[in-house]
């Protein structure tokens, strides 16, 4: 994926089958939703390695996805706004709002991006390592190393 394909962007964040119209058009708590949401976003931040500014309307929209979300969140969990997420689970919303803040400050340039901890949860990253990993398999199902690393 590359960076300029903003409307691809646009689709992932803004399309009626995206996390964010779950959240607030349908009100439902998608967890499906959230994890192709955060994939696509790791993807972004890795294609923008090395990158030294954002696009203006990516950067707007990553805030709006961001704030969106989170007062999304804080919106259910406040009993006298009236707003109500069917499907939701605190604990699910809380690790979200972490991993989701965690990759903004990834995009934003506050930390580097690199396969932590917090990325490499992400199922969709985990099948895509799983895939890598069975693709460096030589023909005896074992993984070939050699002083040059993987072979």
């Amino acid at each position: 994926m590359l960076a300029n394909h903003y409307n691809e962007c646009n689709e992932i964040f803004w399309n009626e089958e995206s996390f964010n119209y779950s959240l607030e058009e349908k009100r439902i708590w998608d967890m499906d939703k959230y994890w192709k949401l955060e994939y696509f976003l790791i993807k972004l931040c890795e294609s923008l390695v090395g990158a030294e500014t954002l696009n203006r309307e990516l950067a707007a929209n990553l805030y709006y996805l961001a704030n969106s979300i989170n007062l999304s969140i804080s919106s259910h969990n406040d009993p006298e706004d009236y707003y109500f997420l069917e499907k939701f689970n605190q604990d699910e919303a809380d690790e979200c709002r972490d991993r989701l803040n965690h990759i903004m400050r990834i995009l934003w340039g506050r930390i580097p991006f690199n396969y932590d901890y917090l990325i490499i949860a992400n199922p969709l990253i985990q099948k895509d390592m799983a895939n890598w990993v069975e693709g460096m398999k030589d023909l005896t199902g074992h993984i070939r190393v050699t002083n040059a690393g993987v072979d």
